[in-house]
């Protein structure tokens, strides 16, 4: 039987284990910072109680027995937990828990934040916070608080990476964890710490907690996301562009139902934004990461609408979508620029129905005007450049611009008025079919003035995309009170991203009514006047009733600030330099305290009563010296109690029984002094270290726990 149980370790405590457990259960609870808002910690805190019972009810036993029940608790516990969260299918369940360990971390980084609850990510979060919460709790049981603090800190670790855009975790949990933190550290030897312990320790943390604040001016803002290194993946094309596309649909004779909706107004209808060219034709982006259900974060103080969808003739890969998509009922995919749903398993089936939830949005043609472009990305790729010719036509146009929807809306206007739209032009958006059109024919397509519109507005350092959908009309057929979208009402159309506003359309396509040219200008008038002309029957409407898609939290642009780099400078010395006094007062108290800590382990632990009494005398004058008491070696042990009278007053007197114990261990070998002897002696010694404490007050205890007069005029040891 003695062999299942652990030797030569302290008796487990309930009190610290629960202090270990509340670490790690604390940072399993933090995990809803990675996951979308279906998810819920409460099944994985549960694991965590488990195993903590867990480690508490086999702590007698050997570390080798202990290991392989926290190894079989772990398996278990993950499986459970990844099936009540993820609910996956049994075959699924076991290739979530086997791909945890290499795999899981590395699924949630591919995904969108806040990530669904992929099996294979929640498996891998269940697996080390069980983990956690056994070594934890095995490890504070046996009063290894320094150890019992690494599983939690890793936990925090991950979700700190994983949840990098949700920003720093709350005060509040930072505070609990910091509460506990000094609890369980109270609690591993309480007979040997003292308040002036755990006002060091408080001390140490909030010094490390406040370097983030004092260095924060002088280090990047952004957080580090693991995200932002890892490449998403690229649709599958099919060989033809989306753009390329709107005449195949429009060319369907009969004209056929794409798809069906219950929302009753006509509304313009997103299949996929393209934020790619590659010289030959523009390309869906190619960084689609795993969403779920969760599209993004929906926006506090903004109506939603539910619309049930039900596809006709459509074969896509993306679902459609109006406005700003924010939740669907199928598992899909989106783009950094929230350009398209993509669905994980290729086109769906005619029949297949889904349900979204959207937060439309309007931008007036007032926050259009005033709005300032978001920072451009190129959209050109393969080392594509565009010719010269078309950089200084793009030039030309913006050059008398006032505002940044200015710039977009003279490009538009100059493909409107200077161009002739003609449905029987042959169609593509090549380099070379767009330079043919501008410089030679000037007449072409819809997909031709959008594509030309999309390759000006890159030259001009908007940032751009070219939109493919549907223009939705009531039901002709009366079957419903929805509204359909018809192969006939495909279209096109670009979209310039603004600060606070996202994604707004921009109208470059004339009526077919234009059928001769006007002369070329440089430019043409504001915005003012086209925002409210009305959309041609084929093409995007004007931005009058511009949808507000994609909005994403921005900063505001950068101001010209002064120079200040001698201030700067100034500063950065000075943060040095507090920063290395601190360093060098921390090296201090912890080198003056861990010293003295062994040395009163040392003095203790003596085998000889006789030794150990005259150690915990010393150790009582070493007090007295570090009140400032003198401890000459020519004073008798009567004296050294007078000495420390004359600094702590009657409270002294307490030693006055160890100095004489002390003397007869020198000078009376023939007294029998024994182990009894020397425990009495140490408790005095403690009686009277607590009382001067006290008697002195603690500003000046504190002082004497980190002086170095008793390590330098103390008594000595020989």
């Amino acid at each position: 039987m003695n062999v299942l149980r652990a030797a030569g370790g302290p008796r487990p405590a309930v009190a610290p284990g629960i202090f270990g457990w509340l670490l790690v259960a604390g940072s399993a609870w933090e995990t809803n910072r990675v996951f979308d808002s279906d998810y819920r910690p409460t099944e994985l805190v549960v694991a965590t109680a488990v195993a903590a019972l867990t480690a508490l009810a086999v702590s007698p036993l050997i570390w080798q027995l202990r290991f392989a029940t926290y190894t079989l608790v772990t398996i278990a516990l993950t499986a459970a937990v990844t099936a009540t969260v993820g609910r996956p299918s049994p075959v699924d369940l076991v290739v979530a828990v086997t791909r945890a360990p290499l795999h899981g971390f590395g699924d949630l980084a591919a995904a969108v934040w806040p990530s669904p609850a992929l099996a294979a990510g929640v498996a891998a979060f269940a697996l080390i916070t069980v983990a956690a919460a056994c070594l934890a709790t095995d490890f504070s049981l046996r009063r290894r608080g320094g150890a019992a603090l690494f599983p939690p800190l890793v936990i925090l670790t991950v979700i700190a990476l994983l949840s990098a855009e949700a920003g720093p975790p709350s005060l509040g949990s930072l505070l609990a964890f910091v509460l506990v933190t000094l609890a369980l550290l109270r609690s591993q030897r309480p007979h040997r710490q003292s308040n002036v312990s755990v006002g060091f320790v408080l001390a140490m943390v909030v010094l490390i907690g406040s370097v983030p604040i004092l260095s924060a001016r002088f280090l990047p803002a952004d957080r580090f996301d693991p995200r932002a290194n890892l490449d998403g993946r690229a649709p599958t094309q099919g060989g033809v562009s989306p753009l390329s596309r709107v005449n195949l649909w429009r060319g369907e004779n009969p004209e056929t139902v794409l798809f069906t909706s219950d929302l009753v107004r006509a509304a313009r209808w997103r299949l996929v934004g393209l934020t790619a060219f590659d010289g030959r034709e523009w390309l869906p982006a190619d960084d689609y990461r795993v969403s779920g259900n969760i599209v993004r974060i929906a926006r506090p103080g903004l109506a939603t609408t539910k619309i049930d969808v039900s596809l006709g003739s459509l074969t896509s890969p993306w679902l459609p979508t109006p406005d700003r998509a924010v939740r669907v009922s199928r598992s899909v995919e989106v783009d950094k620029e929230y350009s398209g749903l993509l669905v994980n398993d290729g086109d769906l089936p005619p029949g297949t129905s889904y349900e979204l939830i959207t937060q439309p949005r309007t931008a007036t043609p007032a926050e259009i005007a005033a709005g300032v472009a978001a920072p451009a990305t190129s959209p050109f790729i393969d080392s594509f450049e565009l010719p010269v010719a078309l950089q200084r036509l793009a030039q030309s146009i913006v050059a008398d611009a006032a505002s940044d929807a200015d710039r977009a809306e003279q490009i538009a206007s100059f493909l409107r008025e200077s161009f002739v739209l003609d449905p029987s032009a042959a169609p593509g958006h090549s380099l070379a079919v767009i330079d043919l059109f501008l410089e030679t024919t000037r007449r072409g397509t819809d997909e031709q003035f959008v594509s030309a519109f999309g390759l000006l507005a890159a030259a001009a350092g908007l940032p751009v995309r070219i939109s493919v959908g549907f223009e939705t009309v009531p039901d002709p057929s009366g079957k419903t009170n929805g509204t359909v979208a018809l192969s006939s009402a495909a279209t096109a159309w670009p979209e310039i991203k603004f600060v606070d506003l996202g994604w707004v359309a921009f109208d470059p396509v004339p009526t077919e009514a234009n059928q001769q040219p006007s002369t070329p200008q440089g430019g043409s008038t504001g915005p003012a006047e086209v925002l409210d002309s009305p959309p041609p029957p084929v093409t995007a409407p004007a931005v009058v009733e511009a949808s507000v898609d994609d909005v994403e939290p921005a900063q505001p642009p950068a101001q010209p600030t002064p120079d200040t780099n001698t201030v700067d400078t100034t500063l950065i010395v000075m943060f040095v330099i507090v920063t290395l006094l601190t360093l060098g007062l921390l090296v201090y108290v912890i080198a003056v305290l861990a010293i003295k800590q062994r040395r009163m382990q040392r003095r203790t632990q003596l085998s000889d009563p006789r030794a150990r009494v005259l150690a915990a005398f010393r150790s009582g004058i070493d007090v007295v010296v570090d009140l400032g008491g003198d401890a000459s070696r020519a004073r008798t042990d009567r004296e050294l109690v007078m000495t420390g009278s004359s600094v702590v007053a009657d409270t002294a007197r307490s030693l006055a029984p160890v100095a004489r114990t002390a003397t007869a261990a020198v000078f009376a070998p023939e007294l029998v002094i024994d182990d009894g002897h020397a425990d009495e002696a140490w408790k005095r010694v403690h009686e009277f270290q607590r009382a001067a404490a006290r008697r002195v007050g603690a500003r000046r205890a504190l002082r004497a726990r980190l002086s170095l007069r008793s390590l330098r005029r103390g008594l000595p040891d020989d």
